[in-house]
C-alpha cells in the first residue's frame, strides 16, 4: 500500500544469491510504502541452533547475521540512497543503478515487536522499550532512532541472563556463562569513557550491550549498534576457567 491506498507492484524473477526485487509504482509526492510480508525459516540471515549447540544444552537459540547482504532475506531492504524511511519501507529508485539492496549508504530507523516463548529473551540492535507477558508468550519492544545500514540489523533469541556493568552497559549470555562474561567485560564502561574523552564526543547510541554467543557461533564478533555479539568462548577466562596451577 502507498499512503494507505492499494498500489501496483510486481516481484521480479529470482536471481541466484541475490533474491527477488520488489518493484512498487510510486507517484511523485507519495510518502510511505507499507509492505505486508513473511520470511522463511531458511532465510540466509537466520541461524537456528539446536539445544546441543548451546552452552546449556537445553533450549534452542536463534541469532541473525545480516552482513554482508543477508538482510534482504529477513526484511524488505531499501533501494534508494537519497531518502530515509523506516524498516519495512521500500522506496522505488528513480534509476535502479543509483543504489542496490543492502548498500551501506541506504540507512533506516526502525521499531520492532518480537514474540517469543515464555522462557526466552529477545535482543535487538536497538533500544529496548519494554516487554509484556500473555498466554504463555513474551513480547519484546524495540526502537532504533539512529539511522543504520541494513547489515547492522540484528536479532538474538534464547535462554539468556544478564548483568549490568553500568547504567548503559549490560552483558547478556546463557545463564551458565553470565558471571564469567561479566568478569571478562567488566572494564567496558571505562573504555567508553576513555573514547568519549579522546574524541570529545558523547557516546551516541545510549546503550552498549554485549551478548556472549553460544560456542557454535561461527564468527569472532559482530559490532551491531546497541548490541555487540561476541564469541567470548575464545577468551580463556570465559571458556576455560584457570586452574590453581595456571
Amino acid at each position: 500500500m502507498v499512503d494507505g491506498v492499494p498500489c501496483i507492484w510486481t516481484v521480479e524473477q529470482y536471481v541466484p544469491e541475490l533474491g527477488q526485487r520488489l518493484v512498487v509504482l510510486v507517484e511523485p509526492k507519495r510518502t510511505e510504502v507499507r509492505i505486508m510480508y513473511t520470511t522463511s525459516p531458511k532465510s540466509m540471515a537466520m541461524q537456528w541452533l539446536q539445544p546441543s549447540m548451546t552452552d546449556g544444552k537445553k533450549r534452542p537459540y536463534l541469532f541473525t547475521q545480516c552482513q554482508a547482504i543477508h538482510a534482504r532475506s529477513l526484511v524488505p531492504c531499501q533501494v534508494r540512497k537519497k531518502r530515509r524511511g523506516t524498516l519495512g519501507i521500500f522506496w522505488l529508485a528513480d534509476n535502479p543503478l543509483l543504489a542496490t539492496q543492502d548498500s551501506p549508504g541506504v540507512k533506516f530507523t526502525y521499531d520492532a515487536r518480537v514474540l517469543v516463548p515464555d522462557w526466552a529473551t529477545a535482543l535487538m540492535s536497538a533500544l529496548p522499550t519494554g516487554d509484556t507477558f500473555e498466554d504463555g508468550k513474551r513480547e519484546f519492544y524495540f526502537r532504533q532512532p539512529m539511522p543504520i545500514s541494513s547489515y547492522l540489523l540484528a536479532l538474538v533469541v534464547g535462554d539468556l541472563a544478564s548483568k549490568d556493568l553500568s547504567d548503559r552497559v549490560r552483558v547478556w549470555s546463557e545463564p551458565g556463562v553470565v558471571d564469567k562474561a561479566a568478569y571478562e567485560f567488566e572494564e567496558t564502561e571505562q573504555f567508553l569513557q576513555y573514547a568519549e574523552e579522546l574524541t570529545g564526543i558523547p557516546y551516541p547510541w545510549e546503550r552498549y550491550d554485549i551478548v556472549c554467543m553460544p560456542p557454535s557461533f561461527p564468527y569472532g564478533g559482530m559490532e551491531n549498534p546497541c548490541l555487540t555479539c561476541k564469541l567470548a568462548q575464545r577468551r580463556p577466562r570465559v571458556v576455560q576457567p584457570q586452574s590453581d596451577d595456571a
